[in-house]
């Protein structure tokens, strides 16, 4: 009888205005969390959480990666550039800063991952043009988009820095690390015709390739290195991630690729549509897989360093960048 009269009387005292039950305390979970594009959404890995445009997938880097003590929540959107991160809606997807707000209300941010950056250098565009200069005429893209490139990095660090600033003022006690992006297409092509390149997803010039993977690449990678260094945050250089395993490498075959090629979209009756698929150029899931293994080996050391491939994975080498 006493036990009830108690259970009734904080029962009665909880219902009142202003009164509260002293519950015990629980410990926010420890997360970590990926904000960006489409390589951090996991575009191209397939087994996507949503139906939605931001293709967050299952398999991407950081669902794969499996760092110890933590769950993790993928807020990455597939096309985001970096107004997107900080303050822009993206469709119907609020900012990702805003959604990074709602979620780590109820946990303990340990690491933010960021990869964004290409989107705002028009990389859709670049791609496309590379592909339709190839197919249609013996000019380089490269001579067109190259003295296009400087002008647009010199944008773009300030904006990754405005990104990373708000992310360590909102989340201090985070690890806060910026990712570069491999390079999608390989130097050494195993097709030489213009049909074969075509057919299978990488119709690239030799000299477009050679520009993309040692101009382009590095020097975007360069820039989100300068941003990483400017705000005294981690830098994670993927720029040489998939060599030996991108989309026509020379030397393996179509199932050893960790890139896709390009595809275009499919109609309801399986003919192409025309339009390039977001999977295009992106890392699949074997991809991600290697990517997730390198991270994995980064978040178990502190410091810059770089993805490599070794055999068929990533291994993470740490490496001072000033």
């Amino acid at each position: 009888m006493r036990l009830r009269l108690a259970l009734l009387t904080v029962m009665a005292l909880g219902a009142l205005p202003g009164t509260a039950l002293a519950l015990p305390p629980t410990d926010p979970l420890p997360a970590v969390v990926s904000l960006g594009d489409s390589l951090a959404s996991g575009e191209g890995a397939g087994d996507y959480l949503d139906e939605g445009p931001c293709h967050r997938s299952r398999n991407a880097q950081l669902a794969v990666a499996g760092l110890p003590g933590t769950s993790y929540q993928i807020l990455a959107c597939s096309g985001a550039e970096t107004k997107e991160v900080l303050d822009t809606a993206q469709g119907t997807e609020p900012p990702q800063l805003e959604q990074l707000r709602a979620f780590g209300s109820g946990y303990e941010i340990k690491l933010v991952l960021i990869t964004v950056g290409a989107n705002d250098l028009g990389f859709t565009g670049i791609v496309a043009d590379c592909a339709v200069t190839f197919a249609t005429s013996d000019k380089n893209c490269k001579d067109e988009w190259g003295p296009k490139l400087e002008p647009l990095l010199a944008e773009l660090t300030p904006r990754l820095v405005k990104v990373v600033s708000e992310v360590r003022k909102g989340w201090p006690g985070a690890r806060v690390v910026l990712q570069s992006y491999p390079s999608p297409i390989p130097v050494e092509n195993r097709f030489s015709s213009r049909l074969g390149r075509a057919l299978h997803g990488c119709p690239f010039s030799d000299e477009d390739a050679a520009w993309a993977s040692d101009t382009f690449v590095p020097a975007l990678s360069g820039a989100i290195r300068t941003a990483a260094r400017d705000t005294a945050v981690e830098f994670l250089d993927l720029t040489r991630a998939m060599a030996g395993r991108e989309v026509c490498a020379a030397g393996i075959t179509k199932e050893q690729e960790w890139t896709h090629g390009i595809k275009l979209n499919l109609k309801e009756d399986g003919t192409p549509e025309g339009v390039i698929s977001r999977e295009s150029l992106h890392p699949n899931k074997l991809g991600h897989a290697a990517l997730g293994a390198c991270l994995a080996g980064f978040h178990a050391q502190h410091g810059n360093g770089l993805c490599t491939r070794e055999g068929e994975t990533l291994k993470f080498h740490p490496v001072p960048f000033e």
